[in-house]
């Protein structure tokens, strides 16, 4: 059920009024401004006495000398702490439209998060919910760690009964690497909008910021399954979903390497890649913790669930199991029966191939998954050709060749380059430099200068007339079309992330700019408190704490390996 307007109401009493008290270092340079100066000394006097009246005139006649002044930086200060005591005095809609008057568009970019989520709690307390939810959510994209701004967007949107602004709101937190935020409001999103239209992008919206920010499986068992666990009884339809979500922390048993394993892991509303690489991350942590039989079986049931997105789980699972120190398989059978299914299933695409000819990708990524198993291991009993990295990397590297022919089909350089390798290995010098030069033109498509040079130098190194005429002059091309530069980097993929913004905690000195700050002082019921003097002139203006609004920086993404994370 969602909250009242009485509970978001005590609510911001609690946790966000706080937020409300904003402190300055103000700067104020010459005779011009000192009648501003003398306003706001005058209203931080009445306002610590009590008399909101007083102190709302005297930032009226500071905005106002400030404006005559055309100093923004000290009008803007002014509009804000007025349009806070109209808050405090109950008087919602003026202080919207204070609020509203003020020229954001010029503020300092380290303030306007702060001016902003004034102005959504003014407009939420004036009932005005989907222009707050604006606000507050242009907060947190301009500050992302601005907690507050972030709890208020959710509360409004689902008090506006607003779903389209509330996923939006979760996709840019998300991506600005504050999914733990994300994931705490998304509960009271299922709760309001759990059902069959927008149930499933908000389940997976939730799976998703535990895969960015994983929890490890005792706190999601104690701070959020009992939440999650709520929601389902109050929204049915997601109960399978939810139990997915604690079947991926929590669930245990022996895994079988075959479909079996995704069992305890197919919801109703989740997605498959969704849910494989929420389990790839958990298995990455018990695998950290040497709880190795917990790791593969979310590593197999995440290549069951969706081959598509986890190739390297089924690596991770290859890896874990033909590690001697950690017995999971001493004899080999365990492994056997995994490669099996794989080589069983590899052989039902083939023999559809013809009939099917989109079985082409999923043949490609089950060569590179056995290439990359199968890369620097030693023969397991009899030899068999098809069980090396070279037999496996060639067929991919052929496949690929087929399948840069499809329009958007993003080829793999890598492969070409194991497969080269593979073939090198062989003494096929030949077949080696075609590939090397494969790999060369996607680096050069891609836009990746440095691999293009490698490559091109590997396949010149392979030996002599190892290159054919033709390919010699492809190689000339190449060369040409990189001539000069340094260094271009690929196309950002997947697992790249971006660092947010870390905003300075230190306040300037006085006489240098106006930098307002959050004060969070719940025990004063909201006042302003002002603890340093205005007077620039005398050198002080230290603001005495720091701001409340850190950045957390994004969750890494975990990459493809060859190997399981290691134990700690």
């Amino acid at each position: 059920m969602p909250p009242t307007r009485r509970d978001v109401d005590r609510t911001a009493a609690a946790t966000v009024a706080a937020a409300l008290l904003l402190v300055a270092s103000l700067a104020i340079r010459a005779a011009p401004l000192d009648d501003a100066k003398q306003w706001i000394e005058k209203a931080a006097a009445a306002d610590a006495a009590g008399k909101l009246d007083a102190a709302h005139d005297a930032y009226a006649k500071a905005e106002q000398e400030a404006r005559t002044a055309d100093n923004v930086a000290v009008q803007l200060f002014a509009q804000n702490n007025r349009g806070v005591v109209l808050m405090r005095q109950g008087k919602k809609g003026e202080a919207a439209e204070v609020f509203g008057q003020m020229p954001l568009d010029k503020a300092d970019p380290a303030q306007r998060p702060l001016y902003r989520f004034n102005y959504g709690r003014a407009l939420e307390s004036a009932g005005r919910l989907r222009e707050a939810t604006e606000q507050f959510w242009l907060a947190t994209k301009e500050s992302p760690g601005f907690r507050p701004a972030a709890d208020g967007a959710f509360r409004t949107a689902v008090l506006d009964q607003n779903a389209a602004d509330a996923l939006r709101i979760a996709e840019d937190l998300i991506k600005s690497g504050q999914a733990a935020v994300a994931a705490e409001n998304m509960r009271r999103c299922l709760a309001t909008w759990g059902d069959a239209t927008w149930g499933p992008p908000f389940v997976n919206a939730v799976a998703r910021c535990y895969t960015e920010a994983t929890p490890a499986p005792e706190e999601f068992e104690k701070s959020h399954l009992p939440g999650l666990v709520d929601v389902a009884k109050a929204k049915p339809a997601l109960a399978a979903d939810v139990e997915t979500l604690k079947n991926v922390f929590a669930a245990k048993g022996k895994a079988q390497l075959d479909r079996q394993d995704a069992k305890a892991f197919t919801g109703k509303m989740l997605e498959p890649a969704v849910v494989a690489a929420l389990l790839k991350k958990v298995g990455n942590e018990y695998a950290r913790r040497g709880e190795h039989e917990m790791a593969l079986l979310r590593y197999s049931a995440a290549w069951q669930v969706d081959h598509r997105s986890n190739t390297d789980a089924a690596v991770y699972c290859a890896a874990l199991l033909r590690d001697p120190q950690r017995s999971l398989d001493p004899d080999g059978t365990r492994r056997r029966r995994f490669l099996d299914e794989i080589f069983t299933e590899k052989g039902d695409l083939y023999r559809q191939l013809k009939a099917k000819p989109e079985n082409a990708e999923p043949l490609f990524r089950l060569h590179v998954v056995l290439g990359s198993i199968f890369e620097g291991e030693p023969p397991h009993g009899p030899p068999r050709p098809y069980e090396t990295a070279k037999f496996q990397w060639n067929a991919a590297a052929g496949i690929q060749d087929e399948l840069v022919k499809k329009p958007g089909f993003i080829p793999s350089a890598v492969v070409y380059e194991n497969s080269a390798k593979e073939l090198e290995k062989g003494n096929d010098k030949q077949g080696a430099a075609a590939q090397y030069v494969k790999a060369a033109e996607v680096h050069v498509k891609q836009a990746d200068a440095s691999g293009a040079r490698l490559a091109i130098q590997r396949a010149r190194k392979v030996g002599p007339k190892a290159l054919s005429s033709d390919q010699e002059a492809k190689v000339e091309r190449l060369e040409a079309s990189i001539k000069g530069v340094s260094k271009v980097m690929a196309p950002s993929g997947p697992g790249d992330t971006t660092t947010a913004t870390r905003p300075d905690p230190k306040p300037k000195r006085a006489g240098t700019t106006v930098r307002p700050q959050l004060q969070p002082d719940p025990d004063r019921g909201g006042k302003i408190r002002t603890k340093e003097s205005v007077d620039a002139r005398a050198g002080q203006g230290d603001a005495e704490t720091k701001e409340k609004t850190d950045v957390a920086k994004p969750a890494t993404n975990v990459k493809p390996a060859k190997e399981p994370p290691k134990d700690d």
